[in-house]
């Protein structure tokens, strides 16, 4: 979440309501989060390395309190005080909050806190009326600034147009300092999406030089901005992969308050990181077989490494056998002639054993090693494939998107014995996941299926029929699609949709250009024995498709 200038000046504009009302109480939750209760409200300000912002919430909603020791000197000096000033310098996303109080002996007291909302940087410092810094979150020394207890405090460097002062001649020297290059160009309050996302409002782009008309046509959006921060409602933006707020109107935006916004994005945040928290616990299951099968495939890989040479004692114990003859003593060690290539060959014997015991113990070597061998690869054979199951079943996980596509998955891994069901619950976690059905869409009258799992991808294939399609993004895990085509005939643009269902659900979805495999589900089979969503196929086309295309007007079903 970037909380720009612009955001921050809309919620500054609501807190300056509170001018001259006392500052009731301060708390904390967790390390980041502070909150400024006032009368009417609460004004929250988080200084998460990931997502600090700072907003005025409606009511007085408490908080689980935690004590640290900056919040225990902001209580002794803020609590009880009237709030005098706001100040946000520059539209950065750095504010000042000026306050005065009377102590027992009627002196007023001044106090001022700065809050500074700059990513890992965030910071809450705490100053005396002469700036003289009392208590501070985080100490921070660098070559430009100083934040210690008792420094002086100072604010950080700012570099931009400041859209609110700003005249055209302002503007205009500005942009000729950077030869009217748009990439050159940095506006105060903006962080890079809303900039970007000016500029495409504006048809300019971000690598151009501009010309002086498309210089006035910037000047104007950028002033029209500033004047639409008088409003304090906010645009969210939930389209994207990751949802955030713009300060000014975006196409398909939901408006909002800024509050109510904050709160979706913190939601969408949550939800998010219990997704991943929820897919990792159950992953992790899956990880261990990985791990444990893969170290017994090297092991026996290794096995085989280590009796490459078997073939050898054969031989030796022919060269034995057909010398024997003249062989009568026991030795350590002689040479004797092979008869295929003619050269020398070097054997090692047991002194204690005669060139017959010798010629019997390498014949009985090789066959025990020959053997090994055979029952080794034989169980390789088997291991092999189904740790490349686990592995697309690993792939599946990372590109699962939803709960269903989770507990689709967690009934795969309960399957096939990875998790185990507990007993209570199995015929109605039974009844759960036969609910989950395979994703639906519809595409200019087709029905297009996706399977949720290996095991889904099977049935799906199973039901269709002889004429329906059948597509898999091109070697790398993914689901199965099935386009049903009711004895119809469908053209390549219903084709190129069931294609684009392949590629956004395959591993290759962010990675641009996904191939994707199509034929006849009649083309398609299940060699025996293979693991839940292995298949074979024939006949097939290719297909490559741009996974980030957004253009098919489909229903999800």
């Amino acid at each position: 979440m970037t909380f720009n200038g612009l955001l921050l000046y809309k919620a500054l504009k609501e807190l300056k309501k509170f001018k001259g009302y006392s500052l009731r109480q301060i708390y904390q939750s967790g390390k980041n989060n502070f909150y400024l209760r006032f009368q009417w409200g609460t004004f929250q300000i988080s200084v998460n390395p990931r997502y600090p912002f700072a907003f005025l919430r409606k009511g007085n909603d408490r908080e689980p309190s935690t004590v640290s020791p900056l919040l225990k000197i902001l209580r002794g000096k803020l609590n009880g005080a009237t709030l005098v000033g706001v100040n946000q310098p520059a539209l950065d996303r750095v504010f000042e909050l000026r306050f005065q109080r009377r102590n027992p002996f009627g002196e007023v007291e001044r106090h001022h806190l700065f809050v500074e909302l700059i990513g890992p940087a965030s910071n809450i410092v705490l100053t005396d009326d002469e700036l003289k810094v009392i208590g501070l979150l985080k100490k921070r020394v660098t070559e430009k600034r100083t934040l210690l207890a008792g420094s002086h405090y100072s604010f950080p460097e700012r570099d931009g147009l400041d859209i609110l002062k700003m005249d055209w001649q302002d503007f205009l020297k500005f942009i000729e300092e950077r030869e009217f290059q748009t990439r050159e160009i940095r506006v105060l309050g903006f962080d890079r999406k809303s900039l970007d996302n000016l500029f495409s409002l504006m048809s300019l782009r971000r690598d151009q030089v501009l010309s002086r008309d498309e210089a006035k046509r910037l000047f104007k959006g950028l002033k029209a901005i500033g004047e639409s921060l008088e409003n304090t409602d906010v645009y969210f933006v939930s389209g994207e992969e990751k949802p955030w707020i713009s300060a000014f109107y975006i196409p398909g935006a939901r408006k909002m308050e800024l509050s109510a916004a904050i709160d979706a994005l913190i939601e969408s945040e949550r939800k998010k990181e219990e997704f991943k928290a929820l897919r990792d616990a159950i992953l992790r299951h899956l990880n261990k077989e990985v791990k444990k099968l893969q170290k017994l495939i090297d092991k026996l890989t290794g096995e085989i490494a280590a009796l490459s040479d078997y073939e050898k004692y054969r031989k030796m114990g022919q060269l034995l056998t057909a010398n024997l003859y003249k062989l009568k003593e026991k030795r350590e060690l002689l040479w004797l002639e092979d008869w295929e290539s003619g050269e020398k060959i070097q054997i090692k014997l047991d002194p204690q054993l005669t060139p017959s015991e010798n010629a019997r113990m390498f014949f009985k070597y090789y066959n025990r090693s020959k053997r090994k061998v055979i029952a080794v690869n034989k169980r390789l054979k088997k291991l092999q494939p189904l740790l490349a199951y686990y592995l697309d079943l690993q792939e599946m996980f990372k590109i699962a998107d939803s709960y269903e596509d989770l507990e689709a998955l967690r009934s795969e891994l309960e399957e096939i014995g990875i998790l185990r069901r507990k007993t209570a619950k199995k015929q109605k976690k039974k009844k759960d996941n036969a609910a989950i059905g395979p994703r639906s869409f519809t595409f200019r009258g087709y029905k297009y299926l996706v399977g949720r799992n290996h095991i889904q991808n099977d049935e799906i294939r199973r039901r269709a029929a002889a004429d329906d399609l059948w597509f898999h993004a091109r070697n790398i895990p993914g689901a199965h699609v099935i386009l049903k085509t009711a004895g119809k005939r469908p053209g390549d643009v219903e084709i190129k949709y069931g294609a684009y269902l392949a590629a956004i659900h395959s591993k290759g979805k962010l990675s641009g250009k996904v191939e994707v495999d199509y034929t006849k589900v009649k083309n398609v089979w299940k060699p025996r024995g293979a693991h839940p969503g292995m298949v074979l196929y024939r006949d097939y086309r290719t297909l490559i498709i741009d996974s980030s295309e957004e253009d098919f007007n489909a229903e999800s079903e």
